[in-house]
């Protein structure tokens, strides 16, 4: 069983390595892609904020959602980073 120290390191370390996963994709791959997002902030800035505001599990949780809310049936618009996860069709086109 892990200490809370421990766990701490865990989470830690969890959610720099998902940040630096998006780094790359922010640096490396945006770039050669048109941009089609349907939503503000974009899905990957979002994944970022969710990750640095609510820590790995909680920000993988919202980032998922985001993805799967990502298609035409879905919501766009404005979508802030907030716990918990909002509804399937959130967004709205003003802030």
């Amino acid at each position: 069983m892990l200490t809370i120290k421990q766990e701490r390191g865990v989470a830690k370390a969890a959610s720099a390595a998902m940040l630096s996963i998006l780094a790359f994709y922010r640096k490396n791959i945006t770039d050669i892609m048109p941009p089609n997002c349907r939503f503000v902030p974009s899905c990957s800035k979002y994944m970022v904020e969710a990750i640095e505001t609510y820590g790995a599990w909680r920000g993988f949780i919202l980032s998922a959602w985001r993805v799967i809310r990502c298609n035409p049936t879905g919501g766009a618009g404005y979508d802030p980073v907030q716990w918990p996860p909002v509804g399937y069709k959130a967004g709205s086109f003003s802030s």
